[in-house]
């Protein structure tokens, strides 16, 4: 079974498993000041209220949608991977803003497995697909519409600072 995160290979996050993911919150205890804390900072309530609020929103609706939404026989999407997708969207934002990347919300989809689908498009026609399973398992897509050789798949066995620094360090470049 995919994990979301691991928790020994970050020390910003503690997980329980194997039934709920749940986060807790990121603790910085760094001496320079260029890092802010996010509990102190009154930048990072109003952007997570916002923006991270209507993405979670936007997961939520997917609760709703229909046997063969799309006209084609799809699959509703699966209660377990909107809720680990909803947790997932909360951590992507604690690491973007720890690491002082800008946020940006992904556009929220299914497919017809009934997974749930993040999608972020970056520079030079550069895009990042997410699909989120409901036994935990996180399969991405790196492509690059400008340069078709770019195009990388895999399954995440853990999401951590690391692995979220390559994905969305490559979508800026």
């Amino acid at each position: 079974m995919s994990h979301l995160m691991n928790a020994a290979s970050t020390p910003y996050y503690k997980t329980e498993f194997p039934n709920e993911v749940t986060l807790y919150p990121i603790s910085l205890n760094r001496d320079d000041n260029d890092v802010p804390n996010r509990f102190d900072s009154q930048l990072y309530l109003p952007i997570k209220n916002n923006e991270v609020t209507q993405c979670v929103e936007k997961l939520k609706k997917l609760n709703h949608w229909p046997e063969n939404w799309d006209g084609y026989g799809a699959k509703p999407p699966k209660k377990h991977a909107i809720n680990f997708a909803v947790n997932l969207v909360h951590y992507i934002f604690d690491i973007s803003y720890t690491l002082r990347f800008i946020w940006s919300s992904p556009n929220v989809s299914a497919d017809s497995n009934g997974d749930v689908l993040l999608e972020w498009w970056g520079k030079n026609n550069k895009k990042i697909s997410l699909y989120i399973s409901d036994n935990n398992q996180i399969e991405y897509i790196k492509s690059s519409t400008a340069n078709i050789s770019e195009m990388e798949d895999d399954v995440l066995n853990n999401f951590d600072v690391e692995v979220y620094q390559q994905l969305f360090a490559w979508l800026s470049e």
